[in-house]
């Protein structure tokens, strides 16, 4: 499927920081995903051209943080979101993903999966990326509230050296990963404002 929306949500953060960290999550949406460049002033106008609707909702209130954005993506029926907050002016924090409770920084690489909560996978996607020679520096996990859906955030550092070929994997869309995108630089530019 194609992506048609983009949510942006603000909670605590002043009306004039809105439209910045939307700018920044439509970049953020689009890169990659786009054949022209996309960039900070450009974001809006390929969103247009390409007909993607962008929402922009601040909340008074407060949410679960003091400050905190959702980006949330829609392709035909799916939606994907991501919610972040900053800890201090530095420290910015992904804290949800698809309403899974889940933390970690949006920095380096992350490798971000979608998995049904059993036993054994958070061993496999350690030996595999082992295997691959990959370093691992942060593992966050999260399930849902009826146990079938969970996530898996993964930060790598770098890989270390090839000790095995890593898997193949069919290429997919995956806008949850999209959406990560984009909190991180919703993130980035609440945290320079």
């Amino acid at each position: 499927g194609r992506l048609s929306a983009v949510g942006v949500e603000t909670w605590g953060l002043p009306d004039d920081l809105l439209r910045p960290v939307a700018v920044a999550a439509v970049k953020g949406a689009l890169q990659g995903h786009a054949p022209e460049t996309v960039n900070y002033v450009n974001a809006f106008h390929v969103a247009q051209d390409r007909g993607l609707a962008v929402s922009e909702t601040r909340h008074e209130g407060r949410g679960d943080y003091a400050r905190s954005i959702r980006i949330s993506l829609s392709c035909g029926r799916d939606v994907s979101s991501a919610e972040g907050t900053l800890f201090s002016e530095t420290d910015a924090r992904v804290v949800a993903v698809d309403g899974l409770p889940v933390e970690f920084r949006p920095e380096g690489t992350v490798v971000f999966l979608r998995n049904r909560d059993v036993p054994g996978v958070v061993g496999s996607v350690g030996s595999i990326l082992g295997a691959g020679g990959v370093n691992i520096a942060d593992f966050s996990l999260a399930r849902g509230g009826d146990r079938a859906a969970a996530v898996i955030a993964v930060l790598v550092v770098h890989r270390m050296m090839k000790r095995a070929p890593m898997p193949e994997f069919p290429p997919t869309l995956d806008y949850g990963g999209t959406a990560l995108s984009a909190i991180a630089l919703g993130l980035l530019v609440f945290g320079i404002l």
